[in-house]
């Protein structure tokens, strides 16, 4: 596995839906966490490793017992009240900015054994479910910036990279 990084098109491929629920399912799910913590996130989508799977691995604690494994991730309620944080990416690295999402999101997925699950989040895991879910739908979170702002950030991460 292999992080890829802005521009790599990969990162803008939407996935295949996860129909099998296998010990090969397990395996890079534990890759992905792995992955993870190599790179110091707190969430990481398939998409960004070049994996074509509807797979996203959150945990912003870093402790095992609170990994969250998201398998054909939808989510399926937004809170209209939203906040605008500084958020960055693993396929960005060291470009940050303010973006505005949803306070609070309820989704659906399925754990790794296949069972489907639903899930309210607020606060920072609402907004990594987000970012996740955009990756795994084509989109980064530079894209959810107006295109001066995008022009500038992007100009700026060209010139660090």
């Amino acid at each position: 596995m292999k992080l890829l990084i802005y521009p790599d098109p990969l990162l803008k491929r939407k996935p295949l839906k996860v129909n099998i629920f296998s010990k090969n399912l397990h395996k890079t799910i534990q890759k992905m966490f792995q992955m993870l913590y190599k790179f110091n996130g707190v969430g990481l989508a398939a998409t960004q490793l070049g994996l074509p799977y509807n797979i996203a691995v959150i945990n912003p604690s870093r402790e095992a017992h609170k990994e969250i494994a998201l398998i054909n991730l939808k989510i399926t309620r937004m809170s209209e009240e939203t906040s605008n944080e500084e958020e960055g990416c693993l396929s960005l690295p060291g470009l940050s900015t303010r973006v505005k999402r949803s306070l609070k999101v309820t989704c659906e997925y399925f754990n790794p054994d296949g069972k489907k699950m639903t899930m309210d989040a607020d606060g920072l895991i609402a907004r990594i479910i987000q970012h996740e879910a955009d990756h795994l739908n084509g989109i980064l979170f530079i894209d959810r910036l107006p295109e001066e702002q995008q022009e500038y950030l992007l100009s700026k991460y060209k010139k660090t990279s």
